[in-house]
């Protein structure tokens, strides 16, 4: 056991105790533009007719369903270290309908002497189906004449239709509509100091520098600038499959060229064994490295509106609305103690009043905290615990309010072929007071062990 954690850790210490903790406040995110525009449609039609005859009994039956889904998409990114701009505009449509006709003919044969009875039965009854959901993402930061200073946008509007029918041809009685609308939109403005970055790209290029190395590829440290093209070139790795077909061809064809353009090495004469070895650093788990500190101020505007119909006798139409305007602050902070760990915290805090009159809740305040820490034991062991608190109050004149608070460790080991154990403790309390008509206290504190395996089934089968 001793020299099985002993080479692990010396593998670790290998690819990243080395390098310059500088590396991480150095890192910029590169200038980046993403764009995309897909339609994904469906069409299913099916049939079926059954036949069923017996000495008393005769019966047939036709089942149809037909369904169609239409589903839109644009994509657009663009961003730097001092700009950022996301859009996603997409928009979802399904209509199903199915149907179904029974007719049943029973044949009685009483004492004899009497007449024989016939009995029929026949049932017809449509059932159709329709939802129409559009969605339209927004969020911009942009950083003033390269300063520390920044304004940030956020938009988030959604709208959704569903309805229902149900249909039965012989008896009007039984036909009943469904009907909703769903709306909810919201929109933030802020402004703020400092910069906050995921500079787990770095990690991953030190982590490809180890490999080279234990390739005999290289046999000094990479330099700062080699480090740093290969961290950007790593930061873009998930947006290959919105762009191409063939994502990894495309992502592992860029790194080669840093690689060629740096003076490094070239792969192309790799081995089945080395090549697979360096592709797998990107897929290596590890926790998310983010660097620096950043805080705001804002102002958010949210509108909720929710509308169920339906044709039922004892069914009136239902509408419920909600109109927040919430100030909001935040400061965030995080740091690579060092190559190995890091620790951050979050703390945050919005609330404001309803502006719908005569709403249940009047206002609302929310106060949350999040402490954490994680630390690499090996490059296949990752430790991590984690704070969460938050306090909000509703409708401060009758004192309701909600309290919460987690405490959470965990311990994953990341086996060759993707094998992931997993350890994990967490510890929850909550204390909630409403009013509902009388006072309503209620608090829990629930303890919860996990101990797991998880197989990622994300590699080709070879068959022999």
């Amino acid at each position: 056991l001793i020299s099985f954690l002993s080479a692990n850790l010396y593998a670790q210490n290998y690819g990243l105790d080395n390098a310059d903790l500088s590396l991480f406040s150095r890192y910029r995110i590169p200038e980046t533009t993403v764009k995309n525009f897909m339609v994904q449609t469906n069409l299913n039609y099916t049939s079926s007719h059954n036949n069923n005859s017996q000495p008393n009994q005769k019966s047939n039956s036709l089942s149809t369903i037909f369904d169609y889904s239409l589903a839109p998409q644009y994509f657009l990114r663009k961003e730097s270290d001092d700009n950022s701009l996301f859009l996603n505009i997409s928009a979802n449509g399904t209509y199903a309908r199915q149907s179904n006709k029974n007719q049943s003919t029973t044949t009685s044969y009483p004492i004899v002497g009497q007449e024989v009875s016939y009995s029929f039965s026949e049932n017809d009854n449509h059932n159709s189906r329709s939802r129409v959901v559009f969605d339209i993402t927004s969020s911009c930061r942009n950083y003033l004449n390269n300063s520390m200073i920044f304004y940030a946008l956020t938009s988030d509007m959604r709208l959704s239709l569903n309805d229902e029918y149900y249909t039965n041809s012989l008896t009007k009685r039984d036909n009943y509509y469904y009907g909703s609308k769903n709306q909810n939109y919201d929109f933030q403005f802020g402004i703020g100091w400092g910069k906050y970055r995921n500079v787990t790209p770095v990690v991953t290029a030190l982590r490809f520098q180890q490999r080279l190395k234990q390739l005999n590829l290289l046999n000094n440290d990479l330099s700062s600038k080699a480090v740093e093209d290969l961290a950007e070139q790593f930061s873009r790795q998930d947006y290959y499959s919105s762009v191409y077909n063939r994502p990894d061809k495309y992502f592992w064809r860029d790194i080669e060229k840093v690689l060629i353009n740096d003076n490094i090495v070239s792969l192309n004469s790799l081995n089945q064994y080395a090549n697979s070895y360096l592709r797998e650093v990107p897929n290596e788990m590890r926790f998310i490295r983010n660097e620096g500190l950043a805080s705001g101020i804002g102002l958010e505007v949210n509108y909720v509106n929710n509308y169920y119909s339906a044709n039922y006798t004892y069914y009136n139409p239902k509408i419920s609305e909600e109109f927040y305007t919430l100030a909001n602050a935040y400061i965030q902070y995080s740091h690579q103690l060092n190559l190995n760990s890091q620790f951050g915290f979050l703390l945050s805090a919005n609330g404001g009043p309803n502006l719908i009159k005569n709403a249940i809740t009047k206002q609302r305040y929310m106060l949350s905290a999040q402490l954490g820490y994680d630390y690499e034991l090996t490059d296949r062991i990752v430790a991590s615990a984690e704070e969460n608190f938050s306090l909000s109050f509703y409708n401060s004149d009758l004192q309701e309010k909600s309290l919460y608070n987690s405490v959470s460790l965990g311990l994953n080991y990341f086996i060759e072929d993707n094998v992931l154990l997993k350890a994990s403790y967490n510890w929850r309390y909550s204390d909630d007071k409403h009013i509902s008509g009388i006072n309503n206290f209620q608090w829990n504190s629930n303890n919860y062990v996990n101990l797991g395996i998880t197989y990622y089934f994300d590699r080709g089968i070879l068959y022999m």
